[in-house]
């Protein structure tokens, strides 16, 4: 439909325009929570670098039950499986 009423053109204008705006606060909000995310996962690295340290030299300061080896990537692993990373 070539022939649109300038009402009709309005609105359209005026949907493209909010959807734009929508768009641009999306993907702000999107950054955003990539950026929550990132620190998130930053903390979680360093718990797990402080956990592993934990592990490795818990043993030495207080007695505790000997922890579940754990893969590289941190997921439960059997101990046939430590061999890869």
């Amino acid at each position: 439909m070539t022939l649109r009423s300038t009402c009709q053109i309005k609105a359209i204008n005026g949907y493209r325009i909010f959807k734009g705006l929508a768009d641009g606060v999306a993907q702000r909000e999107i950054k955003a929570e990539m950026a929550v995310q990132a620190r998130e996962f930053e903390a979680q690295l360093d718990d797990g670098i402080k956990k592993s340290f934990a592990r490795s030299w818990g043993p030495r300061f207080q007695r505790k039950a000997t922890p579940r080896p754990t893969s590289r990537c941190g997921r439960q692993a059997s101990p046939r499986a430590m061999h890869y990373g």
